[in-house]
């Protein structure tokens, strides 16, 4: 066989292995990109392309035998800032630290992050506040929905009752007791932006309704657990005692009338460390 020949055919095996090496490089690349991180760029990409507002769902109420309520929630407003869209950075900053009451310093730095295509500013703000806020009409500052946990007989029941956390997580008694119950699920806004995390003019938003938690009725009847716990508390005063217990049963049936663990405390001012 000529030797030219034979050199032609190592030079096209050694061509064809090199082509055939590249190939199955460049499909195991593309087998662990579509495959193995599929889900992660997908994930990834969309959260660059999209925004999330949260909706939080209403807690359900809890209520005394007749209907009294004794733990409710109302709506108020998260305030969101997409620093990318703020142009008049420095007013924002007066104007919202006056509003909210906060730190001048920590309102500029968080309007100002441009690393962060969103960041969020306060919770549980209330009505008064978002209107005066809404009145600047400031570019990059976004309000979405969130509940606020109002006790309206304020020290009633403290104890049995209990309390949830600034995110609406029952902490004690029947709050933490119920949570699943009372929570609900929250809903969200999903948006689509730019780059930056600026919201595209006339996008199309997606709406994930929330649904609000279930109410709940207690045994408890008001006007006796009120009765109950002036004397827990004048029994209290008056031996010097570190606490005082008191229960009130319907003794044909056997539910709690009222039941007191003196001393109590607001629930609208909790003893929390959130």
């Amino acid at each position: 066989m000529n030797q030219s020949l034979i050199t032609v055919k190592k030079r096209l095996i050694i061509a064809l292995a090199v082509i055939a090496f590249f190939f199955v490089v460049m499909l195991g690349f593309l087998f662990f990109r579509q495959i193995i991180q599929g889900k992660w760029l997908q994930e990834k990409a969309n959260s660059q392309w999209t925004s999330e507002l949260p909706i939080a769902a209403k807690r359900g109420k809890i209520l005394d035998r007749n209907g009294e309520v004794l733990s409710q929630s109302a709506g108020a407003k998260t305030i969101i800032l997409r620093p990318n869209a703020i142009k008049e950075k420095d007013k924002v900053a007066d104007e919202l630290s006056r509003i909210l009451e906060m730190d001048r310093a920590t309102v500029y730095e968080k309007a100002t992050d441009t690393t962060k295509s969103e960041v969020w500013l306060k919770r549980q703000v209330e009505q008064d506040a978002v209107n005066e806020i809404l009145s600047f009409n400031f570019e990059g500052v976004h309000f979405t929905e969130d509940t606020k946990r109002y006790y309206p007989m304020k020290t009633l029941a403290s104890q049995v009752i209990g309390f949830v956390s600034v995110d609406g997580v029952g902490q004690s008694g029947l709050e933490l007791a119920y949570n699943s119950k009372l929570a609900g699920k929250n809903g969200k806004i999903i948006a689509e932006t730019d780059k930056n995390g600026v919201e595209i003019p006339s996008s199309v938003q997606r709406y994930i309704e929330a649904e609000n938690g279930l109410d709940i009725v207690t045994t408890l009847d008001s006007v006796i657990q009120s009765f109950a716990e002036e004397t827990a508390q004048q029994c209290l005063e008056e031996m010097g005692a570190k606490s005082v217990q008191c229960i009130a049963m319907d003794p044909k049936t056997g539910e709690i009338l009222a039941m007191v663990n003196a001393p109590g405390f607001d629930l609208n001012s909790p003893p929390r460390d959130d």
